[in-house]
């Protein structure tokens, strides 16, 4: 079970949003796959992709590994995605 993250707003008091950093300096985002499906005999599949930059090739391993083992259907992302914290200006 995933750890319950509190707003980042409500902890600094300081009003932002956090919005990935699409400046020209900055990495592309990076994705890789982690089969997590079991075949009909309980085994792990655990197979993990290269990493992409873009999520159509993702999706296209998913789709290749789906057919070379049709068992493992479940696949968690992780993501490197560079972010930055844009502060909200509000009314004067």
């Amino acid at each position: 079970m995933a750890a319950k993250v509190r707003d980042a707003r409500v902890l600094s008091g300081i009003p932002g949003k956090l919005v990935p950093d699409t400046g020209s300096d900055v990495e592309s985002p990076t994705y890789t796959l982690v089969c997590q499906g079991e075949s009909e005999e309980g085994a792990r599949c655990a197979a993990v992709s290269v990493e992409f930059n873009d999520l159509d090739a993702v999706h296209g391993w998913a789709c290749v590994h789906m057919m070379r083992h049709p068992d493992p259907r479940s696949y968690p992302v992780i993501a490197d995605v560079p972010m930055v914290l844009v502060p909200e200006v509000g009314p004067k």
